[in-house]
């Protein structure tokens, strides 16, 4: 007892105090926000917490799986996870209230339980703090509600303190109020509506004056709120930022130099222009001739705003509303350069034997490849996807996947045991269109093909069962649907030359846009950062880039037009959203670089010299590495996405299929003998390493003698982890039948454990 007294006393609390905090980042319970964030240095510092406490309760929540729900909250340059007992969840909730208990069933509650509960963690509990939204690491309005859940869920809530960070924006509805309050219809699927009124950053781009938070017609409607509401509102802020000029307009889309000439007062944000809560809006002064065009006023009323007569100053707002590069929700350990000084660690973390853990695979570094040939990889065909149509992984939840079945059926299988927990009909033909929502963890969005139904999807992850769906409006003859990175919409296409947009918060589609294209448009695919960008994929033999900001936009305004030799199969963005992988038929498979204007990269895929071999391909997480398949082919192929682009190998699927038919028929076809795999902290899938083929030892003799044919159908890469990907195995007559393969690529052997020593 005497040497434990004088040990503890030896090690003082402010270096407690630092090992506490370590460990919390260690085992995952806080994690530091990338440096490289340019959004970083608008939010305040946080102030310092009781990592002890920290680090105990998430760790009992952890010893209690079922009985907690989390949230992550960003405080400064850290994000911690928040760990509340269902119990406490309950009893904040009031009692004999609709609204609440609508809420509770998808685990939304009141801001006050997350208030109370990080008040407990804070060392100053007279620092308090206020809520704000935060979307894809964009600071927003504050916090009517705040989603907790079992599983892994994207940081949604940022904490400031407003004496270090003023922010005049009107306080959140009281959740009990806002059942009164909202406007009918206005009530999302998933909640609440938008809050009131539009909130805007406003930066100038001249002079030394810091950016500015403005709250746009607090009292209105998100959805009412015109340009009229925000040129008044910024230009009331004008003489305080340092400008001359009495009066602001939006810039053109094109020329941020020159006023936007298709704009009216009586636009509306959100309808009209698609704005997204938080916009960042640069603010430029110009001096416009009296003689120049001048954009045309909705009516008389702005008398002050009415033609000049001679050249007089006015300030330009240019949109800017790209968002931080997403990163993994489940990030590895590691610690910032400004973190690890903090916690006195002496320099990067160096290998030794004191600490041991797995390097996940969400790495984001290339995985070592072998040389071109086979890849080194494990696999596992998915038999409770049979008949399967298309599908998505889980851009947060690890093992989970989103499949649609050729039957309308649409299911969540842990890809991981192979279980299918939560199902539902959806239409009576193929599921085509499919997608996670990246902000909401529990709902998703699936569309039918020949009929076009859509629906809104939420599983109960303590629940397995049925899946709870909300209808929207059809789009006819649904081919791919795809939601923008902040869930504000999604956008949808067809066998047809238009294309729908719909408002996610109501689930209404608010337009559709005619005539994009001179033939079908296969597939539409929103950009990662931009929330308004999307590119559609057209059999005209071209890939256009479209920008949701202009109000007017047509076939003749595409911001960018990629002209291709086939027609385009499917399309998709980098990571960084700064190339555009465009796949056509047979060897049609090229890459444009957005920044510039040019013929784009071609990859030396082999040719077939077929005209129905459609080609479907995407970028690995972090986009070094490109994944294609083609419908004539049973090969997945690799290539180095940087130009030249090499080939990194191959995956044979060959006889996939028919070894599954032979298993099936002598009894084996078990769903945990095909290419297992075990999940496991130190390794994902430990599973077979497949170099220059299968080393199951399976009977081959008639196999190659079969009469059909097996072929990729189409390929899905993890949005957050490199090494997965899945591809849709199928076969033609007379027994047609698809399945969902899973794919691990492996490392070199002894690349997988690192060890770190906490340098104190």
């Amino acid at each position: 007892m005497r040497l434990l007294i004088c040990s503890r006393n030896i090690v003082q609390q402010h270096e407690r105090d630092r090992l506490w905090h370590f460990f919390c980042h260690f085992e995952g319970f806080a994690r530091a926000v990338d440096e490289g964030d340019p959004w970083l240095n608008t939010v305040a510092k946080r102030p310092c917490l009781k990592w002890q406490r920290v680090f105990e309760q998430n760790a009992d929540a952890e010893a209690k799986p079922g009985k907690f729900l989390f949230t992550w909250v960003r405080l400064g340059s850290e994000e911690v996870r928040i760990a509340v007992s269902q119990e406490e969840a309950v009893a904040d909730m009031p009692e004999h209230q609709e609204l609440p208990r609508r809420l509770a069933e998808q685990n939304l509650f009141s801001p006050t339980l997350l208030h109370a509960k990080l008040q407990s963690l804070l060392s100053d509990e007279e620092a308090v703090p206020r809520l704000r939204d935060l979307t894809v690491g964009r600071p927003g309005p504050a916090l009517c509600v705040v989603g907790f859940y079992q599983g892994a869920s994207s940081t949604k809530v940022l904490a400031e303190w407003p004496s270090v960070h003023a922010l005049p924006w009107r306080p959140a509805r009281a959740l009990l109020s806002v059942a009164t309050e909202l406007r009918p219809g206005s009530l999302s699927p998933f909640g609440v509506s938008r809050p009131d009124g539009w909130l805007v950053e406003l930066l100038p781009q001249q002079g030394n004056v810091n950016s500015a938070w403005l709250q746009v017609a607090g009292m209105k409607h998100a959805a009412d709120v015109t340009v009229r509401d925000l040129c008044k509102a910024v230009s009331a802020q004008l003489p305080g930022l340092g400008f001359l000029a009495k009066h602001v307009w939006l810039a053109s889309a094109q020329d941020p130099q020159r006023p936007a000439d298709n704009v009216e007062l009586g636009l509306a944000l959100l309808r009209d222009l698609r704005w997204t809560q938080s916009e960042r809006l640069l603010l430029r002064e110009v001096r416009l001739p009296g003689t120049s065009a001048w954009p045309r006023w909705a009516d008389s009323e702005e008398n002050e705003l009415l033609r000049p007569q001679e050249a007089q100053p006015l300030v330009l707002l240019e949109r800017c509303s790209q968002r931080p590069v997403p990163t993994p929700a489940d990030r590895p350990f590691q610690l910032s350069a400004a973190l690890a000084e903090e916690l006195a660690l002496s320099g990067p973390l160096s290998r030794s034997s004191t600490y041991c853990r797995s390097s996940p695979s969400s790495s984001g570094r290339r995985r070592k490849l072998e040389e071109p040939g086979e890849v080194a990889h494990s696999r596992r065909l998915l038999l409770t996807s049979r008949g399967a149509r298309q599908f998505e992984f889980h851009p947060l939840r690890p093992g989970t996947m989103l499949v649609g079945r050729k039957d309308g059926t649409a299911g969540i299988i842990n890809y991981d045991s192979d279980v299918m927990s939560h199902s539902c009909v959806v239409d009576q033909f193929p599921i085509l269109g499919l997608s996670w929502f990246h902000t909401l963890p529990q709902w998703a969005v699936v569309g039918g093909s020949q009929s076009g139904v859509i629906r809104f999807l939420r599983y109960d992850e303590g629940l397995p069962g049925k899946l709870h769906s909300v209808e929207l409006e059809p789009f006819q003859q649904l081919s791919s649907l795809s939601v923008n990175c902040t869930d504000d919409y999604f956008m949808t296409s067809g066998f047809c030359i238009d294309v729908g947009l719909y408002d996610v918060v109501t689930g209404r589609r608010i337009k559709t846009f005619r005539n994009l294209h001179q033939n079908f448009i296969n597939i539409l695919r929103f950009s990662h950062r931009t929330p308004q960008l999307f590119a559609t994929a057209s059999f005209d033999h071209t890939c256009k880039v479209w920008d949701l900001r202009d109000p007017s936009l047509n076939a003749q305004k595409p911001v960018a037009c990629c002209n291709t030799d086939t027609l385009n199969v499917m399309c998709c963005f980098s990571p960084d959203d700064s190339r555009l992988l465009v796949s056509g038929v047979d060897e049609a498979l090229r890459q444009f670089d957005l920044r510039e204007r040019g013929p784009g990269s071609k990859f030396p895929v082999p040719a077939l010299g077929s005209s129905i071999n459609y080609r479907r391909s995407l970028y690995a997480a972090g986009g070094e590495v490109v994944a294609t398949v083609a419908t004539n082919e049973s090969l997945l192929r690799l290539y180095d996405a940087a130009a030249p682009h090499k080939s990194l190998g191959v995956i044979d699927f060959r006889n996939m299929l028919l070894k599954q038919n032979h298993r099936q028929a002598h009894g084996t076809g078990q769903a945990g003998c095909f290419f297992p795999w075990t999940s496991s902290r130190s390794s994902r899938w430990s599973a077979l390493s497949l170099v220059g083929g299968s080393s199951c030892e399976e009977p081959r003799e008639g196999l190659d003698q079969a009469p059909r044919v097996e072929y990729l159908q189409s390929l899905r890469c993890h949005p957050g982890e490199p090494s997965i990907l899945g591809a849709l195995a199928a076969a033609s007559e007379p027994s047609p039948e698809a399945y969902v393969a899973a794919i691990h690529l492996e490392e070199k052997p002894g690349a997988s454990d690192e060890c770190f020593e906490i340098g104190l």
